[in-house]
């Protein structure tokens, strides 16, 4: 079995609203483990990639053809929801990875 293909990422993101929400699920976690020290970054990249069909079924949730990011896994499939909790999630999480390439020197992989 071939592993599936990543898709396109977003190359620019606006955040409309005045404030960043703080409590997201896995972006605040992918944050957190952003945050801290260096040996919790191969989790972050882990959290993050589940997002990229790393997970249990292999699938991607986040679709680069529309730019959401489908609500979570079934046992079977994919939810075909793409609700804006999990496209900002998703977002929110690319942001915090970019920003960790950018702190460890390695912009442009995300």
């Amino acid at each position: 079995m071939t592993a599936p293909s990543r898709p396109a990422l977003p190359t620019r993101i606006a955040v409309v609203g005045n404030y960043l929400p703080r409590r997201c699920g896995i972006a605040t976690f992918t944050t957190d483990l952003c945050d801290a020290k260096g040996r919790w970054r191969k989790e972050a990249w882990s959290a993050f990639n589940w997002f990229l069909g790393d997970n249990d079924l292999q699938i991607a949730l986040y679709d680069a053809t529309t730019g959401g990011c489908r609500d979570g896994l079934h046992p079977d499939r994919a939810n075909e929801n793409q609700g804006a909790e999990s496209t900002l999630s998703f977002l929110m999480a690319l942001l915090e990875m970019r920003k960790l390439e950018e702190s460890d020197g390695t912009a442009n992989k995300v």
